[in-house]
């Protein structure tokens, strides 16, 4: 019987903190080790900081050089808070 490990990974924004006038997002990629329906490990590598005070918001690397705007379209979710904090909207186009 041939075992098929399977590796899956993303990247994801994690819970906002306040701190004063400032929220800040955590964004780390996600990784999961598993063998079939059963997850057998898991682990965490922290990218950045996604910092929003005021109207301005700006990122606090960890690992390698990123933009805020390479962030934002890895962690898509950060897209609508960053775009409200500056006081920006996007409209699509269909």
């Amino acid at each position: 019987m041939a075992l098929n490990p399977e590796i899956g990974a993303r990247i994801e924004a994690g819970e906002p903190l306040v701190a004063g006038g400032r929220t800040i997002y955590p964004v780390a990629n996600v990784s999961v080790f598993g063998l079939g329906n059963k997850v057998l490990g898991g682990w965490l590598s922290p990218l950045a900081l996604v910092v929003i005070e005021s109207k301005e918001a700006y990122l606090i690397t960890f690992s390698r050089n990123l933009t805020l705007d390479e962030v934002l379209e890895l962690a898509s979710s950060l897209r609508p808070m960053v775009d409200k904090a500056r006081g920006t909207h996007r409209i699509t186009v269909l």
